[in-house]
């Protein structure tokens, strides 16, 4: 067969020495050189670009928050050991910071609930993202599935 009637994948294993060039590796590639702006052509390309940027993070954008102090970091505060729950109790509270939980908090709900409500109380700002432990699965979370949970 000819290289014209090879396959992608038979062209791809064939050696490089068998394949016919394209016909793009004989002609010499044309660039367009960019045209220079004037001012008020930047502006206006500035202006739209930032028109698209702002219709496409519309849907996805967060409420604006009012500052902070501090932001304040932790994870892992498995707080299903009640020691650990009394500890977060002792805190004092941050009214002008804000904390952000990085998952592993614990296993039940009503206890994530908890202890959110309880940082809510103490912070400005709580942000929290759930961790594997908040995924488990046990018969006293009554659901079928982590996406469930």
């Amino acid at each position: 067969s000819t290289p014209a009637e090879l396959s992608r994948s038979q062209r791809l294993q064939s050696p490089a020495s068998q394949r016919r060039p394209s016909s793009t590796s004989q002609r010499p590639q044309q660039t367009l050189a960019p045209q220079p702006m004037t001012p008020a052509q930047a502006e206006a390309a500035r202006d739209e670009l930032l028109a698209k940027f702002n219709d496409w993070q519309r849907p996805i954008s967060w409420r604006h928050l009012s500052g902070v102090h501090h932001v304040w970091a932790v994870s892992d505060l498995h707080v299903d050991h009640p020691q650990n729950l009394e500890w977060i109790r002792a805190w004092p509270e941050r009214g002008e910071d804000a904390i952000i939980v990085a998952g592993d908090v614990c296993t039940k709900l009503d206890r994530l609930r908890q202890t959110l409500s309880l940082l809510a109380a103490k912070f400005k700002h709580v942000f929290y993202c759930a961790g594997n432990h908040e995924l488990w699965m046990s018969d006293e979370t009554g659901v079928h599935d982590s996406f469930e949970k």
